[in-house]
């Protein structure tokens, strides 16, 4: 997954942020998560996750809110949280 480099035009950094994951919804996803910012990136979530659960119960989305400091870190976590187990998209 690529984001563009274009993004940090639009953001003033340092500068808080949301990246909304999608998933099953398993237990493991928030650990996987979690795991990719705390401990990859040791960086502290700024709140719980934010979670809605689809329909059926099959699938779940997090939002993630995190305090940047740059567009390159925005790119770094976005293409983390991509290949995270049980990850299957990041917006």
């Amino acid at each position: 997954m690529a984001i563009s480099t274009e993004m940090g035009k639009y953001l003033d950094f340092p500068c808080e942020f949301g990246f909304r994951v999608l998933g099953s919804n398993r237990p493991e996803l928030e650990e996987s998560v979690t795991s990719v910012i705390v401990n990859d990136f040791a960086m502290e979530l700024l709140r719980p996750f934010e979670k809605h659960t689809s329909r059926n119960g099959s699938y779940v989305s997090l939002k993630v809110t995190v305090r940047l400091e740059s567009d390159e870190q925005l790119r770094n976590i976005y293409e983390a949280l991509g290949k995270a187990p049980h990850v299957r998209g990041v917006l």
